[in-house]
């Protein structure tokens, strides 16, 4: 269906104000759905994601199935953790202060992640029928990519992270609560002889607990509200427009323009394949094109165009084909808001790892090839450095007034750089107390006999080491925490080198053991040794090759029209 009808005597088109822009139709409301987002889905751009490269082909064959949007596709808020340290016991209870919270914003990661997403969009009359509308009605089709921005008063910094500290702290308390029951849930279980007397009580004050922690929590959370109403905060919708070459602004603007003045971006008709009568396109005017999540253009002010810490959303666009004269724009609902994953971002490197084999010392030291890569440093910039292997006087460095070019192997670069790593990340450890960068680090040798002493302490929990990183062993009955603490002790001094102390630095002779079990009671050091997979076979590793979720095929019978 489409709207040609031309208004008289003025040669132009009369605006379709039956088309509507939405979700493609395997995209709606499935009959019989509860879901209470399902109407807003259906209207707003629908965002599919692949896990590879062939990510075109795989829509074009079949655009229903995609893979399925996970917990760790979304923005993740850093929050404080607490947990106050045991009666009579000084030693941290954390290794780890801040745990990242997956919030109710989508994250589109990066092509380096091995992530790719596409938009698709139907175009409906909104008549009996809900019919599709006649691509051969539409000129031309496309999308823009918003950013949402908030703007704090001058002056009113300190108060808005005042409120969101509280709000943080909050939830920090939530969280810890919640852990303290779930461990007594599980304490009870394995023990249900033991304790049994008063569970309904405990039950009942676990429930009014929760209910006032919730309460403080919506408390701390309509505090930021109603601050941010009384003190004229306001939430933008920028769009993107271009100035010259690569550069461009983030400018306000209105959400359906008559004008397209932004950036926008090609949507493309889906046509279904020949002798393929059951293709989705059959059934629905649906187009789609790929989501950027970078891009080369920048602000006046160097900053990128695309970055992690704003939000975006997608509105579509279709105009109407009037001949010789401009047509009409349609704009859809804007897409659900998502930000975007930094290039470093832990989830999303996850999903592609990288190895990096070190040089063969030995084949380096028979080789007779040429070092490869070429180093110059114009005159008066080379440092000289001299070769005498003495400390020079302080102030008596030089620059070489001439020009320098010399050649080295990029594997001696490797050598010293892995050196330099391997000798500086004990001093972060022990002398700034970075403990949580141990979670960085999966080559802590497993200990067979470490693993044995702990299995036969840990007996008690199901599954043992693995096992115990989801629970709180400092208050499990039935363990005895000092003999944990000694295999901790025990099992760990060695696993990490202490290099020679510097001048002014760290003592000698420091083991690993003796400072974690000193520092941390045993849940920290528990929790880590699983991620370090101790509890798994010597020399297995982590299994990146987790399964994606793809979505299942629907019938248009089984969908309802927004």
């Amino acid at each position: 269906m489409s709207t040609q009808a031309v208004s008289g005597g003025t040669g132009t088109c009369t605006p379709p104000k039956d088309w509507q822009l939405v979700a493609p139709w395997y995209r709606w409301a499935r009959v019989g759905e509860t879901d209470p987002d399902a109407g807003p889905r259906g209207l707003r751009p629908a965002l599919h994601m692949y896990g590879g490269t062939d990510f075109v082909r795989r829509f074009l064959d079949n655009p229903q199935v995609s893979v399925v949007f996970g917990s760790t596709d979304r923005v993740q808020r850093v929050d404080v953790v607490s947990k106050p340290n045991l009666p009579g016991d000084s030693r941290s209870r954390l290794i780890s202060h801040r745990q990242l919270v997956p919030t109710a914003t989508r994250k589109l990661f990066q092509p380096a992640h091995q992530r790719h997403y596409l938009v698709a969009l139907g175009l409906n009359c909104d008549s009996p029928g809900y019919p599709r509308v006649d691509p051969s009605g539409v000129a031309e089709a496309g999308f823009v990519v918003r950013r949402h921005s908030v703007v704090v008063p001058v002056g009113q910094e300190a108060a808005a992270a005042k409120l969101l500290r509280e709000l943080a702290a909050a939830r920090a308390v939530a969280s810890t609560r919640t852990g303290y029951d779930v461990a007594r849930e599980q304490r009870r279980r394995m023990h249900p002889f033991r304790f049994t007397s008063g569970s309904d009580v405990d039950a009942t004050a676990t429930a009014a607990r929760r209910t006032e922690i919730a309460q403080r929590v919506e408390l701390a959370r309509r505090k930021l509200q109603v601050w941010a109403a009384q003190n004229g905060v306001e939430r933008k919708t920028e769009a993107w427009i271009p100035t010259e070459g690569r550069f461009g602004a983030w400018v306000p603007i209105e959400d359906t323009p008559d004008e397209l003045i932004e950036r926008s971006y090609p949507l493309r008709l889906l046509t279904p394949p020949p002798g393929r009568p059951d293709h989705p396109a059959v059934q629905g005017t649906i187009y789609w094109g790929p989501v950027p999540v970078s891009s080369h253009e920048v602000a006046a002010d160097g900053s990128a165009r695309f970055d992690d810490h704003h939000d975006y959303e997608i509105r579509g666009w279709v105009r109407q084909d009037c001949g010789d004269c401009p047509g009409h724009l349609v704009w859809s609902e804007p897409s659900e808001s998502y930000g975007l994953a930094s290039f470093h971002d832990p989830a999303g490197c996850a999903q592609h790892p990288t190895e990096i084999r070190l040089p063969d010392l030995r084949q380096l030291e028979g080789s007779p090839a040429t070092p490869s890569v070429r180093v110059s440093s114009p005159p008066g910039s080379g440092l000289s450095v001299p070769h005498t292997g003495d400390i020079p006087a302080e102030g008596s460095g030089s620059v070489n007034p001439k020009e320098e070019i010399c050649f080295f192997s990029i594997s001696l670069f490797t050598i010293v750089a892995f050196f330099l790593f391997n000798l500086f990340l004990p001093i972060l450890l022990f002398a700034l107390g970075l403990w949580w960068m141990l979670k960085l680090k999966f080559c802590l040798p497993p200990s067979i006999e470490l693993a044995g002493q702990l299995s036969t302490e840990l007996e008690v929990v199901p599954g043992g080491i693995s096992a115990s990183a989801g629970l709180d062993i400092d208050i499990l009955p039935g363990l005895d925490q000092n003999k944990i603490k000694t295999s901790l002790h025990d099992g760990l001094n060695g696993a990490l080198v202490t290099p020679p102390a510097p001048p002014g630095g760290l003592p000698s002779g420091v083991d690993l053991g003796s400072v974690l079990t000193g520092q941390f009671t045993n849940d920290p050091i528990l929790e880590l040794l699983a991620v370090q997979g101790y509890a798994d076979p010597v020399g297995a590793g982590p299994n990146f090759q987790q399964p994606l979720t793809y979505t299942t095929e629907v019938d248009r019978s089984q969908v309802i029209h927004p």
